[in-house]
C-alpha cells in the first residue's frame, strides 16, 4: 500500500529545491502535473523515426560524455541504488574525479543499457557544469543546457528528461521509458 503522507513529503521536498527560482509552489505543481498528463497520454512508438532520433541522442551523448569526462578528469563507476541524495554529494565526488551512475531503471525501448548509461553520464556532468539542483527546475535547466549543446535533440531531451521527471514526481516512481515524436 502506498504511503500518501510519505509521497506528499517527497513531492514537497523536491519542489523545495526550486523555491529560490521565483516561481510559486502552485504554479510549479500545475506545470509538473500538466507535463505528467501529457507524458501519460503519449503513446510510445518504436519506428524508424524514433529509432533514428534516439540513436542520434545516444551518439551525441557518447561524444559529449567522453569530452566532459576528459575535461573534468572523471572516472565513472556504476552502482546499484541511487548514489546521491543531494547534488552537492555528486559535485564533491566529481571534484575528486569520480562519478557514480546508477544501474537501476536501465531499460529503454530503443537505447541499449550502455547507451542509456552514457546518456546519464552526459546529463549528470551537465548538472555539475551548471551546479544545478535535482529539483524540477534544476532538471529543466540541465535539459536546456544540453539542448543548447545539441539543438537537434530538443524533443528527445525534453521527453527523456523534463517529461519523465514530471511524471515521476506526480506518480512517485521511476517513469516508464517512452519514445515518441
Amino acid at each position: 500500500m502506498k504511503d500518501e503522507a510519505h509521497d506528499q513529503a517527497w513531492f514537497d521536498r523536491v519542489l523545495q529545491a526550486d523555491q529560490n527560482k521565483g516561481i510559486s509552489y502552485d504554479a510549479l505543481k500545475a506545470r509538473i502535473e500538466g507535463l505528467a498528463a501529457t507524458y501519460d497520454q503519449a503513446i510510445s512508438r518504436v519506428n524508424d523515426a524514433t529509432v533514428k532520433a534516439w540513436s542520434n541522442y545516444a551518439e551525441v551523448a557518447r561524444m559529449k560524455a567522453r569530452s566532459m569526462m576528459s575535461e573534468y578528469g572523471v572516472i565513472v563507476t556504476y552502482v546499484g541504488g541511487q548514489p546521491y541524495e543531494t547534488p552537492q554529494e555528486m559535485f564533491d565526488d566529481i571534484d575528486k574525479g569520480v562519478l557514480k551512475i546508477s544501474l537501476e531503471n536501465n531499460t529503454h525501448p530503443v537505447l541499449t543499457e550502455t547507451q542509456n548509461l552514457i546518456c546519464r553520464i552526459w546529463h549528470d556532468l551537465t548538472h555539475y557544469k551548471l551546479r544545478s539542483n535535482f529539483g524540477f527546475l534544476g532538471e529543466c535547466e540541465t535539459c536546456e543546457d544540453q539542448t543548447k549543446q545539441a539543438p537537434e535533440l530538443a524533443h528527445v531531451l525534453h521527453c527523456d528528461i523534463v517529461m519523465q521527471v514530471a511524471w515521476g514526481l506526480v506518480h512517485k516512481q521511476f517513469p516508464p521509458q517512452k519514445t515518441f515524436i
